[in-house]
């Protein structure tokens, strides 16, 4: 069949406009040429496109013709960052911040709100993460980041019997998030009849 998009979603993409798959169009090829279309919409500024997708099978049957409309939306720029809020929040918010990668006056761009989303849950600080555009004003946004955090403290005990050692055991403290640095420490203690070892480090 055949792939017709809105032309107001062409013309916004321009240069950027992703080559159009051949052959059948399966559920996970249609979600992933939507997802490449709004993606490449909001690298371009346009926060919040409103697409759909719909299958027009033609009158014999024989082939289905798929249709994409909607909205790109304006292309803003960012009028403000609100960073979380530091009194509920243990980890830095200057440790958050640097990882976001846009400044007030900055032309919105999504591939860069992702990017710090996947920095951010990379640190294994976070249990959500978000960072919304919320319009501010004439094709202006701000962008609101929260986030959940994960308790950084754990502590595991260890306990065993070996032919040499004999009777063994042992406890691991880590901090992953040291005076909400960001920074992870550990300490580990192990005993035996045979002797003991403490161990201790701090890594970013």
């Amino acid at each position: 069949g055949t792939t017709e998009v809105d032309e107001r979603i062409r013309s916004a993409l321009g240069d950027a406009f992703p080559d159009t798959p051949t052959g059948e169009w399966t559920n996970s090829r249609r979600r992933d040429y939507l997802v490449k279309l709004r993606n490449g919409l909001r690298r371009r500024g346009h926060a919040r496109p409103d697409l759909q997708v719909e299958q027009r099978r033609r009158s014999d049957a024989s082939l289905v013709d798929l249709v994409i409309t909607g909205d790109p939306g304006p292309i803003v720029t960012v009028s403000a960052v609100d960073s979380p809020d530091p009194a509920t929040t243990k980890t830095w918010v200057s440790r958050i911040r640097r990882e976001l990668e846009l400044e007030p006056g900055d032309r919105f761009d999504g591939t860069k709100v992702d990017a710090a989303l996947d920095r951010l849950y990379r640190t294994g600080l976070f249990r959500r993460v978000t960072i919304d555009p919320i319009p501010s004003g004439k094709d202006q946004v701000r962008l609101a980041m929260a986030v959940d955090e994960i308790d950084s403290q754990t502590v595991d005990f260890l306990a065993g019997w070996g032919s040499w050692e004999r009777l063994r055991g042992g406890v691991r403290y880590q901090e992953r998030n040291v005076f909400g640095s960001g920074r992870q420490f550990t300490i580990d203690g192990r005993a035996s009849q045979r002797g003991y070892r403490i161990y201790g480090a701090i890594s970013d």
